[in-house]
């Protein structure tokens, strides 16, 4: 017989993280589904009900265990790149839990298409108002504009 459980997490502040623990949640023997919702902060586990309270124990271990996967704030002269070439879209936004070392700039491009004889490529910026100058921002598509033209 099967039992599902859900918990709630705490400080669970990376997609990437919460990926990690669903995947090791899965390979715990007995478990036969089970998720994990960065957005709601929140684990389901599906599981064999004379097994649950072992497999609960373990897998709050697990959660536990996990350590951020970027533990300090970048430095002033780093930036993310997140390139996306197999989509091509219109708008896109990042999870900001707005620590006040948060303000490293966020590049995104995605996959080039050809729109009425003119090469189309999605572009976007995300950055902290308070550090970056929207002109800045506008001098660096320009030359990424020029750029792309010559070629």
């Amino acid at each position: 017989m099967t039992m599902k459980a859900v918990f709630k997490l705490e400080g669970l502040d990376c997609a990437n993280c919460a990926a990690k623990i669903e995947n090791d949640v899965k390979k715990i023997p007995g478990v036969q589904e089970a998720s994990v919702a960065f957005m709601t902060q929140k684990m389901t586990i599906v599981a064999e009900e004379d097994r649950m309270d072992t497999i609960i124990e373990e897998a709050t271990r697990i959660a536990k265990s996990q350590r951020a996967y970027f533990p300090a704030p970048p430095g002033l002269d780093v930036f993310t790149f997140s390139p996306i070439p197999w989509v091509s879209y219109s708008h896109i936004s990042h999870t900001n839990p707005g620590h006040r070392n948060n303000v490293t700039p966020m590049f995104d491009w995605g996959r080039y298409t050809e729109r009425d004889g003119r090469m189309m490529m999605p572009f976007s910026v995300q950055v902290h108002h308070s550090f970056v100058d929207g002109v800045h921002v506008g001098r660096l598509i320009e030359n990424i504009q020029s750029f792309m033209d010559e070629y």
